[in-house]
C-alpha cells in the first residue's frame, strides 16, 4: 500500500513523518511499591493520614478517593519506595491489569500498593496527559496482551511496561490533542449526567403511570386488579421454567440461550422497582 505523503509505516502502524516511536523505557521511569517488611498490613490502616492506594482506587485514569486506605505519616516515612506525587501515573500491573489513574493536585502525596507501578514521564519527551490517554488506548491493549503472558491470572513487571511501544508526536501537538480528548471526555461526562437524569425521571413516571397514581389527560375510572395467572386464563403452561444447561455445554454458537446477563441491567432493576414499589438508580 502506497503511503501518503509525511506519513512512514512502523512496527505499530502509519505514523507521521516528525512523530517519533519509543519504547516507554526510553521516555518514563518506573518505580515499584516497597515490598519489604516495612509493607502496611491491614491492620495498620487508619481513617485518615496518608493515601494508600491500590486497583480498585483507580477508576477511568482518576483516582478515586471513597473508600481511600490511609497509613500514618510514619509509616509512610519508613516506606523506601512507591511515595508518588502529582503528575505521576499509577499503573496496574496484576489483577486489573491495564487500570491506571493520573495523580492530581488534591492528593499531594501517597503511597502504592505492591499490584501497582508509578510511572513518570520525562515531560520533555513525553506528558503524563498524553500518555494517560495511551494507556487508554487499543494500542496499550495490544501490547498488555503482547507482554502480559497467556496464564490464567496474566501480569506484568515494570520492565515489560518499559517494553511497551508508543508513537509520540512533538510536545505542542501532545497538548492539542491531550485537550481535544479532554474536551470530549468532558462532553461525554456531562452527557451521561444527562441520561442519569432521565433514567431518574423515567422511573419516577413509570412509577406513577404504571400503578395509577397519576393519570393521562382523557383516563378515569378505577383499575382492574388482577394476576398475571388469571391472565393467562390460568395456564400453568404459559408460564415455563428454563432448564438447569451446564456450562460444559456452553458455546459461542449454535441454539440461542437467554440468561440474566442478556436482560439489561436497567430493565431488570425497573422490573423490580415496579415490584416492590421503592425507585431505584440508573444502570
Amino acid at each position: 500500500m502506497e503511503l501518503k505523503p509525511g506519513y512512514k509505516q512502523t512496527e505499530v502502524g502509519v505514523i507521521p513523518e516528525d512523530w517519533r516511536l519509543s519504547k516507554l523505557s526510553e521516555v518514563c521511569t518506573f518505580e515499584n511499591g516497597d515490598r519489604g517488611i516495612n509493607y502496611p498490613s491491614p491492620c495498620s490502616f487508619v481513617p485518615s493520614g496518608i493515601p494508600f492506594v491500590n486497583a480498585g482506587h483507580l477508576q477511568n485514569g482518576t483516582i478515586s478517593t471513597r473508600e481511600m486506605d490511609y497509613i500514618t505519616p510514619r509509616a509512610f516515612e519508613r516506606l523506601g519506595s512507591g511515595k508518588f506525587v502529582p503528575g505521576d501515573i499509577l499503573f496496574c500491573l496484576r489483577g486489573s491489569l491495564g487500570k491506571y489513574g493520573i495523580v492530581d493536585s488534591s492528593l499531594r502525596t501517597g503511597a502504592i500498593a505492591s499490584s501497582l507501578v508509578i510511572v513518570k514521564t520525562r515531560q520533555t519527551l513525553l506528558s503524563s496527559e498524553f500518555l494517560g490517554f495511551y494507556f487508554a488506548s487499543r494500542l496499550c491493549s495490544q501490547m498488555i496482551e503482547t507482554w502480559a503472558g497467556g496464564a490464567a491470572q496474566p501480569n506484568l513487571g515494570a520492565r515489560d511496561l518499559g517494553r511497551f511501544v508508543i508513537a509520540i508526536p512533538p510536545p505542542h501537538e501532545q497538548d492539542k490533542i491531550a485537550c481535544v480528548l479532554a474536551d470530549i471526555e468532558s462532553n461525554i461526562s456531562t452527557l451521561s449526567e444527562l441520561i442519569q437524569k432521565k433514567r431518574h425521571i423515567k422511573l419516577a413516571a413509570m412509577q406513577e403511570l404504571l400503578t395509577g397514581k397519576r393519570r393521562l389527560p382523557g383516563f378515569e375510572g378505577e383499575w382492574e386488579v388482577t394476576t398475571l395467572f388469571d391472565l393467562a386464563n390460568r395456564k400453568k403452561e404459559f408460564f415455563d421454567d428454563g432448564d438447569w444447561i451446564e456450562s460444559e455445554h456452553i458455546r459461542n454458537e449454535g441454539i440461542r440461550l437467554i440468561q440474566t446477563g442478556n436482560i439489561p441491567l436497567c430493565q431488570r432493576r425497573c422490573f423490580i422497582c415496579f415490584v416492590c414499589g421503592h425507585p431505584c438508580g440508573p444502570s
